[in-house]
């Protein structure tokens, strides 16, 4: 299988791609394993790296690796593998691979990212597809249909379908319990201030965060 490794312009041009572990991972993303992040075609890599954050001017030149692996090669960890063990919860989105070993590029390319546009997404783990279920089926929904999809689509794919209302009645319960103080720090909260805050406060169990949807790419050398 066809697979392509990022960089930054500034990076140094490497014969031999070296697994590490990224100095720039996702909130949740596993940080034990080296490993070299490839994905199926350019785009989903400048999605995983979050390539817009790089931008100073209207363009952005990147360095991209092309690789060939045997998707049964024991060294590569697929998305799904990534995705449903909870190592990458955003690569049901990514198409984020991972290989642990050394990969020599069958070809090196550069090329200019421009005219990027976002779009906003629902990161979701997949341990969560239990509760969505459990919440779909209290409010009255069938959940049979679903149960083929990770919980990345179910959010992302089938909930926009659904009304406004129905889609904010999950995301009101897909939250848990935080709690802010222990009862002695009650006390001295309340005697510096005069009052107690509320104990406990809902943090949601998803992020919304925008990726990188579409862009120019045009090939330099």
């Amino acid at each position: 299988m066809i697979l392509y490794h990022v960089t930054l312009f500034n990076k140094p041009t490497q014969e031999i791609l070296i697994p590490r572990i990224p100095g720039d991972t996702s909130i949740g993303e596993e940080v034990k394993t080296n490993r070299i992040c490839l994905a199926p075609s350019i785009i989903q890599c400048l999605r995983a790296l979050e390539i817009y954050k790089y931008f100073q001017e209207d363009t952005l030149d990147v360095k991209v690796y092309k690789i060939v692996v045997d998707e049964n090669d024991e060294q590569l960890i697929s998305w799904e593998q990534l995705y449903l063990n909870g190592l990458v919860d955003d690569a049901a989105l990514t198409h984020e691979y991972w290989y642990k070993s050394k990969l020599i590029p069958v070809e090196y390319n550069e090329y200019r990212i421009s005219e990027c546009v976002k779009k906003r997404y629902i990161i979701i783990s997949s341990k969560e597809k239990m509760r969505i279920k459990e919440i779909i089926e209290t409010i009255g929904v069938c959940f049979n249909r679903l149960e083929k999809y990770n919980a990345f689509q179910i959010m992302n794919e089938w909930l926009p379908r659904q009304s406004e209302t129905f889609q904010e009645q999950v995301k009101k319960k897909l939250t848990h319990k935080v709690e802010e103080y222990t009862e002695g720090s009650a006390e001295i909260y309340k005697k510096i201030f005069g009052n107690i805050p509320e104990r406990f406060r809902e943090e949601k169990d998803f992020r919304e965060i925008e990726y990188l949807e579409k862009c120019k790419i045009e090939y330099i050398t």
